[in-house]
């Protein structure tokens, strides 16, 4: 729709912030779609008689943890917490949104390993709603520590202008 007699309903300039908007919108819910499938996986199996609140609750365990659990949990849910604090704009103050942010993760992994004690081929775990919360909280400091009006969001915005061509696709591979 380049129809130069429609006008846009938006300001003048703010179009690419709105693209930017809906482009993370759209990494987001794509990245929960891959968190669904990877915690769900096989998808298949479901046993009622195994699953359900009790059992999740029952499951706060340290002796099964290993360092690759660990760092997994962690890892797999930074990008989360990345993600929603940029596709999140409200007038909250940051820290209050850092907290909404990891809250709102810790209460995706809740599901997910709930709806995880229904499948036998998968372990749900208290301990992995907490490392999954961790990690979203690591990702939505991150996202505030490199936000374009911090001081190390204006640094690394210097080292990318000094060292990569500008555009688009730059960009994308950088990311």
């Amino acid at each position: 729709m380049n129809d130069p007699t429609v006008k846009s309903t938006l300001p003048p300039g703010s179009r690419p912030a709105a693209m930017r908007l809906s482009l993370t919108w759209a990494l987001l819910t794509g990245y929960v779609v891959l968190l669904i499938y990877g915690s769900l996986y096989p998808l298949s199996g479901w046993q009622e008689a195994r699953g359900g609140l009790r059992v999740l609750l029952g499951s706060f365990s340290l002796r099964h943890l290993s360092r690759s659990d660990l760092v997994t949990n962690l890892v797999v849910y930074i990008p989360l917490g990345l993600l929603m604090m940029r596709s999140w704009h409200t007038r909250l103050g940051s820290t209050t949104k850092i907290a909404w942010v990891a809250a709102g993760g810790a209460a995706v992994s809740f599901c997910l390993e709930y709806a995880q004690s229904y499948l036998p081929a998968r372990v749900s775990s208290l301990v992995d709603v907490s490392l999954n919360g961790l990690g979203t909280l690591l990702g939505a400091l991150l996202a505030q520590g490199i936000a374009a009006h911090s001081v190390t969001g204006l640094h690394l915005r210097r080292l990318r202008d000094e060292l990569f061509l500008p555009g688009r696709m730059i960009n994308l591979g950088l990311m």
